[in-house]
């Protein structure tokens, strides 16, 4: 079967997810290349990038955190041709994709996330994650969509904020760790230091080798340091 392939990498900011292929994309290989579909011309605006982007571009974007895929790589006319089957199996192959690939945010449009969900959605940030990642459910970009180019680009702008949030919270929380490892690792050293150099000040002072020795104990990288000092 031919189809249009994942576009995914580790750490991805944004996973876009569209519900399956058109047979059209697959024509030409490239995601959202329907000659009336706005997804390319408002991710553009949305990104302020100084060069226009279009559906070639689709390989590139993962280059700056953004990956695309789609719920079934089954290509058809339209979403009505999908079977359950095809829904049940791709719950299975996205979830596998999102726990391997771990992004912060994933976007989807409302028809097949209710497929997911079994539920309604509205356009927008939804309450619950879904394995593991933000999810915002956005207008579709086909032409065929009611939905007019100021609101598409209004749901990019808030998706945008989205992830600048998850990003800056993500850092945070990494400097917040790194922090802690630091103060623990700093507690530890001296507590290492004190041990070693329990012996007679004056001996240290007489055996100064001895004094080096203790030092040489703490100069290693923390994962040998946390060995020696829990010992």
């Amino acid at each position: 079967m031919k189809t249009l392939p994942d576009y995914l990498r580790k750490g991805m900011k944004l996973v876009i997810v569209g519900c399956n292929p058109s047979e059209s994309s697959v024509r030409t290989g490239h995601y959202y290349s329907g000659r009336n579909n706005v997804f390319w011309p408002v991710l553009h605006q949305e990104q302020s990038n100084s060069r226009a982007l279009e559906y070639g571009d689709d390989r590139r974007i993962i280059g700056i955190g953004i990956g695309l895929t789609d719920l079934v790589k089954r290509p058809t006319r339209g979403v009505e041709e999908l079977t359950r089957e095809d829904f049940a199996e791709g719950r299975i192959l996205l979830s596998q994709k999102l726990e391997e690939y771990t992004p912060r945010v994933m976007r989807s449009t409302g028809k097949w996330l209710r497929t997911v969900c079994a539920a309604e959605v509205q356009y927008g940030v939804q309450k619950e994650l879904l394995y593991g990642a933000r999810v915002y459910v956005l207008p579709s970009s086909s032409g065929q969509n009611a939905s007019g180019q100021a609101e598409r680009l209004t749901h990019f702008r808030k998706l945008a904020q989205l992830v600048r949030r998850t990003e800056k919270g993500a850092r945070d929380s990494v400097c917040v760790k790194e922090i802690v490892m630091s103060e623990a690792f700093q507690r530890r050293r001296q507590c290492c230091l004190n041990r070693c150099t329990t012996e007679s000040p004056v001996l240290l002072m007489n055996r100064p080798e001895r004094l080096n020795a203790a030092e040489q104990r703490v100069v290693h990288g923390p994962a040998q340091f946390m060995q020696r000092c829990e010992g």
